[in-house]
């Protein structure tokens, strides 16, 4: 299988602490060279973290996407049904059908969490980001945006929460977010070279 943990931030080229991390998905390629602080102190995934096994979305939260009056969030979408739909594709999609969202930020977390683990190379975490449920996977992200709501005297409303901002088709270039791995996050697995597999799987 594809798939490796987030060892490394995508968040190259942004003012975080940086310091060396361990891979432990076995990769051929880092594609993060920066963490966020809190990365120090990584959580361990509790008992209800491992039961529920799905992502913890905190949309109103700080993301690095997100800019001036616009915000970046993602969508888990599905490409292809099928009948024998992992449990964490089912949980997910039961989410995205009441309209959760997600930030980057939370899908690294999950990743590094383990969340979906058993479906990683070897049964180890991998990347949620590019490789959603697993091999053969055929859900991917799509990116949602937002701008911040105006008041009624033309104002922009205080930016408190995901609810001061209405969802728009598209926003101005040099806001347009490029996290890496964003080329493979709207690809389901499926239809990634092998399928998502790990280059040594046999």
């Amino acid at each position: 299988m594809l798939f490796r943990s987030v060892s490394q931030s995508r968040y190259s080229g942004h003012n975080f602490v940086c310091f060396p991390v361990t891979i432990v998905g076995g990769v051929s390629q880092s594609r993060y060279t920066e963490e966020w602080a809190y990365r120090l102190l990584a959580p361990k995934k509790t008992l209800m973290q491992k039961l529920s096994g799905v992502i913890k979305s905190n949309p109103n939260g700080f993301s690095y996407l997100d800019k001036s009056i616009y915000k970046v969030r993602y969508r888990y979408s599905e490409r292809y049904s099928k009948d024998n739909s992992r449990d964490f594709c089912v949980q997910m999609m039961r989410r995205t059908n009441n309209g959760v969202v997600y930030r980057i930020e939370d899908i690294d977390a999950a990743s590094n969490l383990g969340i979906n683990e058993e479906h990683g190379h070897k049964g180890k975490p991998y990347d949620l980001f590019r490789f959603k449920g697993g091999v053969n996977c055929g859900h991917f992200w799509t990116e949602q945006l937002y701008q911040r709501k105006k008041n009624p005297d033309g104002t922009l409303k205080e930016d408190k929460a995901l609810s001061s901002n209405e969802q728009v088709a598209t926003i101005p270039k040099t806001y347009q977010p490029n996290p890496r791995g964003s080329g493979d996050a709207n690809t389901p697995p499926i239809d990634m070279p092998n399928n998502g597999h790990h280059p040594n799987n046999k």
